[in-house]
């Protein structure tokens, strides 16, 4: 009769890149409270400065619809319809990228102007 002969296989060693860990923000004893706080406060100002055009955030959702259906046709085999939404999307993602420079001019934040 046969022989059976059974073996463990060592799991497969997967090789990765060494971790490396983000840096923190630590607050030491050092760090005064106040210095935080004028932090903070400096970051709401500035976010406070910046218009934001609500066509944009509307934009980019159409952005991303238009490329998820070219996607999905393109999937489905149906390349005709797949390059027309494809171009549509370069269309819809250029008329974004023009709304985003036109808010910028139009409050006076010039993003080609040297600081």
């Amino acid at each position: 009769m046969g022989h059976h002969r059974t073996t463990t296989a060592t799991p497969p060693q997967h090789h990765r890149a060494p971790h490396t860990p983000l840096p923190k923000f630590t607050v030491s004893s050092s760090t005064s409270l106040p210095f935080l706080l004028n932090m903070a406060e400096e970051f709401l100002q500035e976010e406070k400065k910046r218009v934001r055009n609500p066509l944009v955030p509307i934009g980019a959702l159409v952005t991303a619809g238009v490329l998820t259906a070219g996607l999905i046709s393109f999937r489905q085999g149906n390349s005709q319809l797949g390059q027309k939404l494809m171009r549509a999307r370069v269309v819809v993602q250029g008329a974004t990228v023009a709304l985003m420079v036109g808010t910028a001019f139009y409050y006076g934040e010039n993003p080609w102007q040297s600081s």
